[in-house]
């Protein structure tokens, strides 16, 4: 089995779960700080699967893997942190603002990595702006604009422009 097919699998049985547990929740039981607790662990258990698929994306095609490997990393420490955010009860100020910055990193290295794995050669113009470069390429930018001489313009005593040299 595929590592891509594995996340995708696990990730869809903790979004399952989490709908299951939620469901019977508010059926059979009283909603208390532990059931919170215990939803609020599976839920961040499924968004941060959900984060960390661009990295399972990427190991499937064999691409950028020090990217993956970022981004599993941040996966796996955002989901600890949140977590112990939620069962701590009253964490510290510093210990929210180091999970919302592990949380930043790990979207933005989510982002960077779809980008990645959706890349393609027959891409447009526009496309190879947004999305890094493929392997083995030197830059996924175009070559920059070359800036047109000519003559620059002044303002003179007078209210008309005047050509310099």
């Amino acid at each position: 089995m595929s590592t891509r097919r594995l996340l995708l699998s696990t990730v869809a049985g903790v979004l399952t779960l989490t709908a299951l547990l939620a469901i019977a929740i508010l059926l059979f039981g009283s909603f208390g700080e532990t059931e919170g607790r215990i939803l609020g662990t599976t839920i961040f258990l499924a968004l941060f699967g959900l984060i960390s698929l661009p990295g399972a994306i990427l190991l499937d095609q064999k691409r950028h893997r020090r990217l993956a490997a970022l981004l599993f990393a941040l996966s796996v420490a955002g989901f600890a942190l949140a977590t112990a955010g939620i069962w701590i009860g009253d964490p510290p100020e510093a210990f929210g603002k180091l999970t919302v910055t592990v949380i930043a990193f790990g979207l933005a290295a989510a982002q960077t990595g779809a980008l990645a794995g959706r890349r393609r050669e027959n891409d447009t113009g526009l496309l190879r702006l947004l999305s890094p470069a493929p392997p083995g390429s030197p830059s996924g930018l175009p070559p920059p604009a070359r800036r047109q001489s000519g003559p620059r313009w002044t303002r003179s005593s007078s209210s008309a422009p005047s050509a310099l040299p």
